[in-house]
């Protein structure tokens, strides 16, 4: 029959192996008559191997020709009985002579052929070739004898009539002889036949439908097995099994822990209780049981497969329909929620039997024990199992629910009891009489008292064959547990071969969760093939292993066979093979792989990744895409592995198969952590291509957990320059797109990575409060169902769930590195131990909510508020009361200082109040909000204050001074949460408008940057206002000029005034004139209005540098030079005059000298103002100089006159570089190089503040509305109150700022003093001049409230810029969007990881890139309205405020065009009547028909939107549709309206009656035609025919019964179909071509907001914030989904034009996309 087993194994059986992996059946051929060698005939083991496979196998395939086969005789039979008891049945077979082939058939067929019906297969052979056939080989065809030929005969006969299928005479003819082995062919009709009969059996027994669900069940077997084979097994214990039972039938909820030492007999026990309680003990009524061993199944040891097991139990018992998440967490949610529910309605209590949790991975974090419950529900008992003193067993006895019953050792009895039962199985026994007594040399042996050593002891000895040397053995049997697994193992390799069984135990011990019995053979057989077990992968997974090659099946059955004892028991249908002990394990490892760990076990690793890397391109079995990644990280094949992990169908098989909580594993290469693999391992993790597949993962891994066919449009989202993009490009090019049915890709994606890197989602309830460990490891998050969350943030892991309110979190802090405090609307707080996963203390002294919780840096101090009106102070270590504050107003909110001196409040009553912590006494109270306060922060430098408000507002606050000094603007809805990162360099703020600011954590944004030119240093700058005309001027080392707009930033002019530098630049306080003075001592006087070349040089001026220049009065105009000579210049200028001569030049008039030279400085004079405060005419001028003095001149008016009034000597400690007078009060302020500033007192002559906080020489000041701004040599701009109170830092400079100036806006109101005073405005000069006026004036009645409207800052700095800054305004640095429901909290330690939680129930973590571009076209507000023209060429989008937006598709780009005003309040629909004319409509009651004018043409393309004819009407319109010349539209009162336009001529407007409406909001309508279109309102659908008269015909109206109300419609001209979709996410279809038959469908979890029909493909998109793809059946109108995208946030509106969809969303986002199908 060689030539029968050669087709079968090389056609048939690879055929039913791959048909039937489809269906997850996994098909094993054995042939019996291959690889019985004649030592095991010798041996008489034949019989026993050919017939233990027939009894394992569940089919079987009998062949015959003429040969009868091999007769054994009968001593051969009797030897084979006594090795085997399950043979004896041979010795009453009917036939004496049967041969082993008659024997085998009757075994597997005709002893039952009416149970192998289907089963069993016999195919005869026609003999008629034998005549064919050379005499060398006729012998193995033919009959050895006629008494074999008659008993073939009686055979043949016998196999006809059992009624079995049977192939009679199949054709062959002779082939010829291969090798020396005669063959035979034409056997086609034969594999036909095989193959139909095989395949059409396992479809029977295996039917698609069932088998796509049958991994459950196939586990649930093994565990079945597993717990029957340990019920086998069970002795005594009569005492514990009591105690057990005893605590079950009370029926009280609990958890009660069997413990004890490994072997002890746990699982023997859990299965012997789980018998007990399956068994009718109440009258008919059984209670449910769910079990689960580790171990006995693939993947048994992870907690969410063991949850998924159990929610599948309990939902059988509860007849729910279940979705089973994926998700650990959802998968815990949904647990405690299902436990709930059987609870309340079974009669006898549920028991959960969990036996070795000890066993759990321990990447799960097992330790938390999250998914068991806090507080158990009623009727429910967990029954588990753990070993004593292992991290889980610690973890329990935290639980004050448990009860620990402990297994102890054997007794002497019990001993006795299982040595009798084990061998009793084998008919064995020992002798135990008192001359003999065997059973005491056993019992008495030191690890006889575990039941795993006495069972290891009994299998040796029923294997061993000499029963007169017993006594030996037993006195020869180790001790202990190893000492009896290592002499098992010398056993088994005297028998199989050292390097067999070495290196079988070898890959057992290495795997994670066992092998296949299929796997472990060909391994082997792949190793003993090539020779060696380190081929590499590539030649190893190409290998094809013959039947011929692979290791001898009976050699391989009879070692599975001998290493049975060290295996786990299975079900009769699985092939797991798992090794069964701790100890097997361990002795495994000492035994084959310790000594030669970097050799063995380095080459297993590389054999078993070749082998699943064979299985990955061959079969793609799920083993293959779990196991593959671990072995390559395990043998060091980092390479590989990123090959392997970054590739896009590997990750979505990887989805798919559900073993998406291994990736990031994968991706970490969990297993390659030795020493010796370190550089590779860290060259693997920092790989650019790695990280963009991890980045991408944890991106979307929420989302293709859910949906694993969205791997490859997820990637082409991704931007260009992504490395997982071009694989999707690449992967879309070469049509990988067909098997996903519709991709939409977005064209206007973001070219930065998003900023969004995970996205924690499926919580049941709302995240309301989050925080993060400084070394942004964990992040915590408070829930609203009373839970707090504890996560991992690189992976997203949960870590910790912590349950112990009894109502909503409303707050968490960590306290130090170990603990974690929680606040809750229960009254109370709880302190958690993070490390061990209990509960530390319950804080309770509160009598309403506690609304917020900090601790200070170091965690030894907690403070709480309350809306109880109370503060109070605990300690953090173990929670105990220390202090209570009473307020007179509920506190929201609380902020530690970073010192921990001081702690801040937040209030109803609207103020801000500040506490020392040691003293326990309010030290400030700072007031400024007019509404209560929501949060509050502290900065991580402490010097400043962050507070945020109901009514919006966002405020700064001096810490140590309590003043406001700056506000944060751009949020459109109130802030819920701010807070600082850890370096201060940033602030964040959520809000309710869904959007995350990150703002720079300093006050002051950069206007505007001009670039002075290559390699040329700004070296001055000047600000001039005068009637909101804005300049800026700005000089350069190279002695060019510019002149800025400053409003816009535009270049007005540049003008080179010679070679050398710029050092100084005023303008004249009237705007009019510029003046520059230059290096060379040059001063240039510059009429700035006519360009720059009209100006005039002044004469005779100082011989030195000029160094500053000051500018005072009109008419005259005293200008005032200070020089490097140490000398002042004063210059009392008359009219400008110029002068024209040849060649039209401007030639400047010469000026006279100086009117006065002061000199009086004994160093360069660096710095001149002159006092504007109160002077109308009386100018004074002060002077610095790098002498350290400062100089009051008076009488400056005449210079004659001018002379010295007051001289300040060594004002400071080094060189003065400049001065400025107060325009508010008789005060200056210096600037040193001893990095300090000085304000003082000119009256007094007195220093008043002394500044300090630059840490670089101070090159300039300006003092200016009660405001100082200073700049250093480092690159810094400070800004200052005129207490010396910094109010921010400017940064942005690369290079030292030689020059600031300042511009501030003031409004001035008068105020009577009687009035109550309100809170004086940022930077405040008020108090400045009360403090002058109450030393130096009488208090007048009234006075000046001065409120600061708008501050500009200018800066030169020699890194070759200019900049403008708004230092009052907050530096939005970047917003980022994508929650589609309020944001409530905010937590980070810096921009790496910022975690927001949202009402959207997902916590997302962001790493924002910093330098982003912002968003072109993007609005603040939700996108109200969408159209697209005809030709495709234009785009409108109208928002609520009115305005509609112009894009234009350029080259197959849309570019935004210009934003225009279109309607007074909300624009609620516009439709295209042609290419360049439209309808809007909008809330002011207005409809609008509109042209589009176009002019110029490429990039100076222009459009205009001009309006052509408007309606007005009673009532807001909410939608409106066109169809050519007509324009149909509803309104918020149930009217509808059908507006005719006419070519030049006013349109015909008609209406419905309102007897035909029922006055019902008209939520959309659409055109079925010219004459007709269909509206909706409430959950009613009218059908409109248009006609020429007043009113709108009614046609008919229909009600639709079991939806809400219809918000949306869509006609499809094809199919005649009419499409309605509800606020639930209902979609209806009519069919408008006869009576309206309707189907509804749920196809969005919330309203439905657009659909669009195009062909046969129809698109919908809704609030869920995502769009749905349906194709639709031609012949039936049924919708089939093919496509999903997930947009940013929910979508308002949406347009399709061919493949091109175009969306706009509630955040203001524009999504342009195109549909790949």
């Amino acid at each position: 029959m060689h030539g029968e087993r050669d087709l079968l194994t090389r056609f048939v059986m690879p055929e039913i192996r791959a048909r039937a992996k489809k269906i997850f059946v996994n098909v094993y051929e054995v042939d019996l008559r291959w690889g019985v060698t004649e030592q095991d005939t010798r041996n008489n083991k034949t019989l026993d191997i050919c017939l233990g496979e027939i009894k394992r196998c569940q089919y079987f395939l009998g062949l015959l020709g003429d040969r009868y086969g091999w007769v054994p005789d009968k001593n051969f039979i009797l030897q084979s009985i006594s090795k085997n008891d399950e043979l004896g049945w041979i010795l009453d077979y009917e036939n004496d002579c049967a041969s082993v082939t008659e024997l085998e058939m009757y075994l597997a067929a005709l002893k039952s052929p009416g149970s192998a019906q289907e089963k069993a297969f016999f195919y005869i052979r026609d003999n008629s070739f034998i005549k064919d056939i050379p005499k060398k080989y006729r012998k193995d065809f033919v009959s050895e004898s006629n008494q074999a030929s008659d008993q073939m005969k009686k055979l043949k006969d016998r196999i006809q009539s059992s009624g079995l299928e049977t192939y009679d005479q199949y054709p062959c003819h002779w082939a010829g002889a291969l090798n020396g082995v005669p063959l035979v062919g034409g056997l086609e009709q034969f594999g036909f036949r095989v193959l139909n009969n095989l395949w059409t059996a396992i479809e029977k027994h295996y039917p698609p439908e069932v088998t796509f669900m049958d991994d459950d069940s196939h586990i649930t077997a093994q565990h079945e097995a597993y717990k029957q084979n340990m019920t086998d097994n069970f002795i005594g214990r009569s005492k514990v099994l009591r105690q057990c039972s005893n605590m079950i039938e009370k029926g009280e909820s609990a958890v009660i822990v069997l413990t004890g030492k490994p072997g002890s007999g746990k699982s023997a026990l859990m299965a012997k209780v789980i018998d007990y309680c399956q068994k009718d003990k109440t009258g008919g009524h059984i209670a449910p049981v769910f079990y689960h061993f580790l171990g006995a199944a693939s993947g048994s040891s992870n907690i969410s497969a063991i949850l998924r097991r159990c929610i599948l139990f309990l939902g059988q018992l509860t007849h729910e329909q279940l979705s089973v998440p994926q998700e650990y967490k959802n998968l815990v949610v949904k647990f405690h929620e299902l436990l709930n529910s059987v609870s309340l309605s079974q009669q006898c209590p549920l028991v959960v039997c969990i036996d070795g949790l000890d066993l759990l991975e321990s990447d799960t974090k097992f330790q938390d024990l999250m998914w068991l419950p806090d507080s158990l529900p009623k009727n429910v008992i967990f029954f588990v199992s753990a070993v004593e003193n292992t991290k889980i067993f610690k973890a329990l006895k935290q639980q004050k629910t448990c009860h620990f019953i402990t297994v102890d050792s054997l007794d002497l009895t019990e001993k006795v009891d299982v040595v009798r039962c084990i061998l009793g199985q084998h008919n064995k026994s020992l002798d135990e009489s008192a001359f003999n007594n065997q059973m005491k040399l056993l019992v008495s042996k030191r690890q006889a008292t575990n039941p795993l050593f006495l069972s290891m002891a009994c299998e040796e000895l029923r294997v061993f064959g000499q029963f007169e040397k017993v006594n030996e053995k037993l006195k020869s049997l180790p001790h202990t547990i190893p000492g009896i697994i290592q002499e098992v193992l010398a056993r088994i390799e005297s028998e199989h071969g050292n390097d067999l069984v070495s290196l079988a135990l070898s890959l057992l011990v290495i795997v994670r969760e066992g092998l296949h019995e299929e796997e472990l053979h060909r391994l082997l057989s792949l190793t003993f093939d090539t020779g060696q077990s380190d081929i590499s992968i590539y030649h190893l997974h190409q290998m094809a292993l013959l039947p011929d090659r692979m290791l001898p099946q009976n050699k391989f059955i009879t070692l599975l066979r001998s290493l049975k004892m060290f295996l786990r028991p299975t079900s009769s249908n699985s092939s797991l093979l798992v090794l069964c002990h701790y100890d097997v394990i361990q002795e495994g490892k000492q035994r084959y792989l310790k000594a030669s760990v970097n050799c063995t076990e380095l080459k297993l690793h590389w054999l078993l990744a070749g082998f699943f890397t064979g299985q990955l391109v061959e079969t793609r079995s799920k083993r293959a895409y779990s196991e593959l990644p671990y072995h390559l990280a395990c043998c060091g094949a980092f390479d590989l592995l990123e090959d392997v992990v970054c590739d896009l169908e590997f990750l979505e098989m990887k989805f798919k198969h559900k073993l998406s909580h291994q990736l990031m594993d994968d991706f970490i290469a969990k297993g390659g952590e030795k020493k010796s693999f370190e550089k590779a391992r860290q060259k693997y993790m920092d790989s650019s291509r790695l990280q963009q597949y991890r980045k991408f993962i944890s991106q979307n891994i929420h989302i293709l957990q859910q949906y694993p066919t969205l791997v490859l449009q997820q990637a082409l989202n991704q931007p260009d320059s992504s490395l997982v993009y071009l694989e999707a490009r690449m992967l879309l090019g070469d049509g990988k797109v067909l098997g996903h049915n519709a991709v939409i890709e977005w064209d206007n994606k973001p070219q930065h990575a998003d900023p969004c890197q995970m996205t924690l989602t499926s919580f049941k309830e709302a995240v309301m409060c989050l925080a993060v460990l400084p070394d942004e490891t964990q992040l915590a998050g408070g829930l609203t169902d009373t839970t707090i969350k504890l996560f991992d943030i690189q992976t997203g892991k949960m870590l910790s769930s912590f349950l112990g309110h009894s109502n909503s979190i409303t707050d968490v802090c960590f306290v130090g590195q170990n603990r974690l405090c929680s606040a809750s609307k229960d009254k109370t707080l709880c302190l958690w131990n993070l490390h061990e996963g209990h509960r530390i203390s319950i804080l309770k002294r509160h009598t309403r909510q506690v609304s917020s919780v900090c601790s200070n840096t170091s965690g030894d101090t907690l403070v709480s508020v309350g809306w109880d009106s109370t503060i109070h102070v605990w300690s953090g270590k173990d929670g105990k009361h220390q202090f209570e504050i009473n307020d007179s107003r509920p506190i929201n909110c609380v902020a530690f200082h970073i010192e921990g001196k001081f702690f801040v409040t937040g209030s109803w009553d609207s103020t801000l109040k500040i506490y020392d912590v040691y003293s326990m006494k309010r030290k400030a109270v700072l007031r400024g909000h007019t509404s209560s306060v929501r949060d509050v922060s502290y900065s991580p430098s402490g010097t400043h204050i962050a507070s945020a408000s109901m009514d919006g507002e966002v405020k700064i606050w001096s810490a140590q001074h309590g003043t406001q000094v700056g506000q944060l603007k751009g949020h459109s809805l109130p802030v819920n949460k701010l807070t600082f990162t850890l370096s201060g360099r940033e602030l964040i703020t959520v809000s309710d408008d869904q959007k995350i600011k990150v703002w720079s954590g300093d006050l002051g944004k950069t206007n505007h940057v001009f670039n002075t030119g290559p390699n040329v240093g700004a070296s001055s700058t000047a600000l001039s206002d005068v009637g909101g005309n804005r300049l800026l001027a700005v000089g350069c080392h190279n002695g060019d000029l510019h002149l800025y707009d400053a409003n816009s930033g535009h270049l007005i002019w540049k003008n080179q005034l010679g070679d050398k530098r710029i050092g100084s630049l005023v303008f004249s306080p009237d705007g009019l004139y510029l003046f520059a003075g230059c290096s060379d001592g040059s001063i240039y006087w510059i009429n700035h209005k006519n360009g720059p070349v009209d100006y005039v040089k002044l004469q005779d001026g100082p011989t030195g540098a000029v160094l500053s220049l000051a500018c005072a009065g009109a008419s005259p105009r005293i200008l005032a030079a200070g020089s490097e000579d140490c000398c002042v210049y004063l210059y009392h200028l008359p009219t400008y005059k110029k002068q024209k001569v040849a060649f039209g030049k401007q030639v400047p008039e010469v000026i006279k000298k100086p009117s006065a030279i002061l000199k009086q400085h004994e160093g360069a004079v660096t710095g001149c103002d002159f006092n504007l405060f109160d002077a109308i005419w009386d100018y004074k001028l002060v002077t610095c100089s790098r002498d350290k003095s400062v100089i009051i001149w008076s009488d400056v008016n005449d210079p004659k006159s001018a002379k010295v009034e007051k001289i300040l000597h060594n004002c400071h400690n080094d060189w003065i570089n400049d001065v400025s007078w107060s325009d508010t009060g008789n005060y200056i302020v210096t600037a040193s190089n001893d990095f300090t500033l000085k304000v003082w007192d000119i009256n007094k002559e007195t220093c008043k503040t002394e500044i300090k906080g630059h840490e670089a020489a101070i090159t300039s000041v300006c003092y200016r509305q009660g405001c100082i701004v200073s700049s250093d040599y480092s690159g810094l701009i400070k800004v200052w109150s005129h207490k010396g109170v910094e109010t921010t830092t400017l940064r942005g400079h690369s290079g030292p700022v030689v020059g600031v100036d300042v511009l501030i806006q003031v409004d001035k109101v008068n105020k009577d003093e009687n009035e109550e005073e309100e809170e004086i405005a940022d930077w405040s000069v008020e108090v400045e001049k009360e403090e002058w006026q109450t030393e130096h004036k009488a208090k007048t009645i009234n006075k000046q409230v001065v409120n600061v409207v708008d501050v500009l800052v200018a800066s030169a700095s020699e890194d070759g810029t200019a900049r403008l800054w708004r230092p009052l305004e907050g530096n939005e640095i970047t917003t980022l969007s994508g929650h589609s429901d309020c944001v409530v909290s905010a937590a980070a330690a810096s921009t790496k990881n910022i975690c927001t939680s949202s009402l959207d129930k997902t916590v997302k973590i962001w790493s924002p890139d910093l330098k982003s571009e912002p968003v072109i076209g993007q609005l603040d507000g939700p996108i109200t309205a969408l159209a697209i023209a005809p030709d495709g060429y234009s785009l409108l989008c109208g928002d609520r405020e009115g305005n509609i937006t112009l894009w234009l598709n350029i080259d197959g780009k849309w570019v935004y065009n210009h934003t225009h005003r279109q309607h007074e309040e909300c624009v609620s629909a516009i439709s295209f009547m042609d290419e360049g004319r439209f309808c809007s409509a909008g809330e002011d009651c207005e409809v609008k028909r509109t042209e589009i004018v176009y002019t110029g043409q490429g990039a100076n393309l222009h459009s205009t939107m001009r309006l052509l004819e408007k309606k007005i009407v009673g009532s807001p319109v909410s939608c409106l549709s066109t169809i050519r010349s007509q324009c149909a539209f509803g309104t918020w009162q149930g009217l509808v309206y059908c507006w005719e336009i006419r070519t030049g001529k006013t349109g015909h407007l008609v209406s419905s009656r309102e007897e035909d409406t029922d006055k019902n909001w008209v939520e959309d309508l659409v055109f079925q035609d010219d004459h007709s279109f269909v509206s909706c309102a409430s959950n009613k659908i009218y059908l409109w025919k248009v006609t020429s008269a007043v009113y709108l015909t009614l046609q008919r109206q229909f009600c639709i019964s079991g939806v809400s109300s219809i918000c949306k419609l869509a006609y499809s001209l094809t199919t005649s179909c009419l499409y309605a979709a509800d606020e639930k996410g209902t979609l209806i279809q009519y069919d408008t071509s006869t009576e309206p038959t309707k189907s509804l469908k749920r196809v969005h979890s919330r309203a439905i907001s657009c659909i669009n029909v195009v062909d046969n493909t129809v698109v919908t998109a809704s609030l869920d914030s995502t769009v749905k793809v349906w194709e639709q059946s031609r012949q039936t109108h049924t919708l089939k989904q093919v496509g999903l995208f997930m947009a940013q946030a929910p979508i308002t509106c949406m347009v399709l034009k061919e493949d091109k969809i175009i969306l706009g969303d509630k955040l203001g986002n524009v999504t342009f996309g195109k549909i790949h199908s």
